[in-house]
């Protein structure tokens, strides 16, 4: 009987911690004051740009941000973020960095309080799944405004008079001549597009001029949150899955993947994750670097043909 008891405790503690499932706020703010608007798995969350934005009921472990500015000059920001492993209230800070562009920064977390709290000037949203709002805020959009001016110009009156006194009476002779007055109309049309400002389609590695296999490579602090996440884990497949989730949502140098590589145990899970990786990888031309993470030659023939036969 006491078995049984403890076979169905060990049942439930274990349900119970499968069913649990970590929630999260997401606070954004600038320091200076900057107007915007977050973009969530490509879902916009805000309707107008704020400068403080508090997004709550989050529940997985990661997402695809995107910060668009309201003053399109200030350009865009893209960035993977990575929760943490328990309940917890996550304050980012937006601002320039010593190079002038605009990151999103970690600043704080806190655990994950029951009754809601909001800062003076902050706007609060319950994170949106799906859109409800134009992901881009400059959607193109024509103003036609139409002038219409009249001119009525002054009376042109001209008259004549001639009086003749005679034998048989006065005669009067009158005569005028009053062109129509007339209006003239004249219209004016203008249009006016508003539209958003173009933005460089890919990253400009200094020195590269080889094939790129994705974009946007992540920021150094991301890639550093990221190889943290993985060896956190115990298991050599767990580290793989978080491994792939990571790097599918994502795009990794040639260098980044070979540093992911050894924090694998096993020559099957390194040749696993870099024959994954390639698709992935922004300067591919360079891949040779992952080599490194190999301890055996076959391993590297093994990756070339796959590279080969997937080019």
């Amino acid at each position: 009987m006491k078995r049984v008891i403890v076979f169905l405790s060990l049942v439930l503690f274990t349900t119970t911690g499968l069913l649990a499932q970590n929630r999260y706020n997401t606070i954004f703010y600038t320091e200076n004051g900057e107007m915007f608007w977050i973009i969530l798995n490509g879902v916009r969350q805000n309707e107008n740009a704020e400068t403080n934005v508090k997004v709550t009921d989050l529940n997985a472990s990661m997402y695809q941000l995107k910060v668009l500015f309201e003053d399109t000059t200030l350009g865009e920001i893209d960035k993977t973020l990575l929760m943490p492993e328990s309940s917890a209230e996550i304050t980012y800070r937006i601002r320039q960095n010593k190079k002038g562009e605009y990151v999103v920064k970690y600043f704080t977390d806190t655990p994950l309080h029951t009754t809601a709290t909001q800062t003076s000037g902050q706007h609060t949203v319950s994170f949106l799944s799906s859109n409800r709002y134009p992901v881009n805020p400059w959607e193109q959009t024509s103003v036609t405004s139409t002038t219409t001016t009249t001119t009525n110009p002054p009376d042109n009156v001209e008259s004549h008079i001639n009086m003749n006194i005679g034998e048989n009476g006065v005669n009067v002779d009158v005569s005028i001549n009053d062109p129509q007055v007339y209006s003239e109309t004249t219209v004016t049309t203008s249009t006016t597009t508003i539209s958003t400002v173009a933005s460089p389609d890919h990253y400009v590695m200094n020195g590269y001029g080889g094939p790129i296999g994705c974009p946007w490579p992540m920021e150094e602090q991301d890639f550093y949150q990221a190889k943290q996440t993985i060896a956190s884990k115990t298991f050599e497949d767990s580290k793989l899955q978080i491994a792939k989730q990571i790097i599918s949502s994502n795009c990794l140098f040639a260098d980044q993947v070979r540093d992911i590589m050894t924090l694998f145990e096993f020559e099957d899970s390194r040749l696993d994750f870099a024959k994954y990786s390639y698709a992935r990888t922004y300067d591919q031309g360079n891949y040779f670097k992952v080599n490194d993470a190999f301890e055996f030659e076959l391993s590297i023939e093994e990756l070339n043909d796959f590279i080969d036969h997937n080019k």
